[in-house]
């Protein structure tokens, strides 16, 4: 049974009411158009913040608001969002906006390493049709094709931190299964994670995880195999 993930309110004149995260984008503020209106609390701003779902994660961003959103996952400290900055999303994480009105997220992935490893399902099922289709279209449109992949590349490359790179990934593999439509079929197991993973401590870890990007990236451009093969 698929469990669809929601908010729990915590504390508060509605505590315990339970909000579910049906929508691909999720609104909260003030306003009577948001698909959470929090009136009670005049400190929230009328379109303070949202929750999207893309290529499967759940991400939370703040909308220029003027009192803040605040995340704290489970068992860390809460910090601030810059306006517009999206935050991974994962289960028994805290959301507060404003001042007053605390939310739990329930029904996520726990953590980051399954994160990654939906990421890398998506993406390496979506490369495959990508580069069986690249064949059957003209040069032209080939090329741009192929000069997106590459700025998607420099995209994750310029990644600041674990997080972003999810981000980043997310967006760019959303772009690509809409363009293609290569989506895991329902209920499908998700592949598992590499043997040599590294270390969620390890100082290396960031650069690691995104080799596993770039090398399914780099499987679509045949130039690239060819010199490989030359290599070996």
């Amino acid at each position: 049974m698929t469990i669809t993930p929601k908010l729990v309110a915590v504390g508060g004149p509605t505590n315990g009411a339970e909000y579910l995260l049906e929508k691909d984008d999720f609104s909260l503020g003030r306003d009577v158009g948001n698909s959470l209106m929090v009136a009670w609390d005049v400190s929230i701003s009328r379109q303070h913040a949202h929750i999207y779902r893309q290529s499967g994660l759940y991400w939370l961003q703040d909308l220029n608001s003027s009192n803040g959103t605040y995340l704290s996952l489970k068992g860390g400290d809460e910090r601030k969002l810059a306006p517009q900055e999206s935050v991974l999303l994962l289960d028994g994480a805290q959301v507060r906006i404003g001042r007053n009105a605390h939310f739990r997220i329930e029904g996520l992935i726990r953590n980051e390493d399954e994160a990654l490893q939906l990421l890398m399902g998506h993406l390496q099922q979506v490369m495959g049709d990508v580069y069986a289709g690249l064949s059957y279209i003209d040069p032209a449109e080939r090329e741009r094709q192929c000069a997106w992949l590459r700025d998607f590349e420099n995209r994750l490359k310029a990644a600041k931190d674990e997080n972003d790179l999810y981000r980043v990934a997310s967006e760019g593999t959303q772009t690509l299964i809409g363009t293609f439509r290569g989506e895991l079929p329902a209920g499908q197991e998700l592949p598992p994670l590499p043997d040599d993973l590294p270390d969620p401590n390890a100082p290396g870890r960031l650069n690691s995880i995104l080799n596993y990007f770039i090398d399914d990236i780099r499987d679509c451009f045949p130039e690239d195999k060819d010199r490989d093969d030359r290599a070996h």
